[in-house]
């Protein structure tokens, strides 16, 4: 959390409930400026990177993975796991990294059907077990959780896969698996396939003067009286 003088609250306090103006003067249900760029890693899964605050902040976002056999997913060993970092090192970040880790998994992550990440006609059936990486080039910040939400949401959305064949060694006598395109003679585009996981889309309220404001930052987040995150699965 900022700390603020008296002087200072005072005039966000007089902004917001006197003349219903925000910080940074966006409406109500406006979301901040941001600009999202694809592909910035081209080895990964999915990538992008999202500018914001006038491009004087970056969050980069990237999607790796591995294949494991079903049967070893469990609570302790997730389908889908998520790490953010930041360039800022300290107690207070360490906390605010887990506040944000525990939102966004409880309400983004574990929401998120895993079903297509399954390999088919796989023996043992294996699934791609996939990390989300994301790094903030920035102090880690409770009021950024919106802009983090929606990178999370984009990555997964644009996930690509290798395709693969999977085969029993009879020298091994191990279930084993390889590029398809080590069999087949396959174009570029067809290498790969869309995921298409369905996440559900995250927005964080604070709640000033009996009034909602989407995208609070960080002085709206500190002087609200509450703060609703809600997560809307589907249509």
């Amino acid at each position: 959390m900022a700390h603020y003088s008296e002087n200072e609250i005072s005039f966000f306090n007089q902004l917001l409930y006197e003349y219903d103006i925000r910080i940074d003067g966006r409406e109500k249900m406006e979301i901040r400026n941001h600009e999202i760029k694809q592909d910035i890693v081209t080895t990964c899964f999915s990538s992008l990177k999202i500018c914001y605050n006038n491009s004087k902040n970056e969050i980069y976002f990237a999607i790796k993975g591995e294949l494991v056999p079903t049967s070893t997913i469990n609570e302790n060993n997730k389908v889908i796991n998520l790490n953010i970092d930041s360039i800022q090192k300290s107690n207070e970040n360490t906390k605010v990294k887990s506040q944000i880790e525990n939102i966004l998994n409880s309400m983004l992550i574990e929401k998120t059907p895993v079903d297509n990440l399954k390999v088919e006609n796989s023996k043992p059936e294996m699934i791609w077990k996939i990390y989300v990486d994301v790094f903030v080039f920035d102090e880690l910040k409770m009021s950024i959780l919106q802009i983090l939400a929606m990178g999370i949401r984009k990555v997964l959305m644009d996930v690509k896969l290798p395709k693969i064949v999977t085969f029993y060694n009879e020298i091994t006598k191990a279930n084993e698996y390889d590029l398809k395109a080590n069999y087949e003679e396959l174009a570029e585009k067809d290498m790969e396939y869309f995921a298409n996981l369905t996440p559900p889309q995250i927005f964080t309220f604070s709640v000033m003067n009996n009034k909602l404001y989407l995208d609070p930052v960080n002085e709206e987040w500190d002087i609200s009286n509450c703060v609703i995150f809600v997560s809307v699965l589907g249509n």
